[in-house]
């Protein structure tokens, strides 16, 4: 197994800055005074749609975190299999 820690840190900063993008905005400006549908449906939608893109964001977020995770297992793992390999014995004890 070939581990880059630097790598996973890497990958898992260009995932969070991609998050960075892909938050709630609020709509401004905002018609108040129109009573047709559409200016309301509008509205819901533009709401909906920044709610998903919250939700991505977070999503993001959360990913780059598990790459980040798993950068540090896989060098837990090498160290532990390192130890094994030079004393024969289980690592940390």
């Amino acid at each position: 197994i070939n581990v880059n820690s630097s790598a996973a840190e890497s990958e898992a900063s260009q995932v969070s800055s991609a998050a960075s993008y892909f938050t709630g905005k609020t709509l401004s400006p905002q018609d108040g005074i129109s009573t047709i549908s559409a200016n309301n449906n509008g509205k819901n939608a533009f709401s909906m749609a920044q709610n998903g893109n919250s939700k991505l964001g977070k999503a993001l977020d959360t990913d780059a975190e598990n790459i980040r995770k798993l950068g540090n297992a896989f060098d837990e793992f090498d160290a532990m299999m390192a130890a094994l390999n030079e004393k024969g014995e289980q690592y940390g004890k």
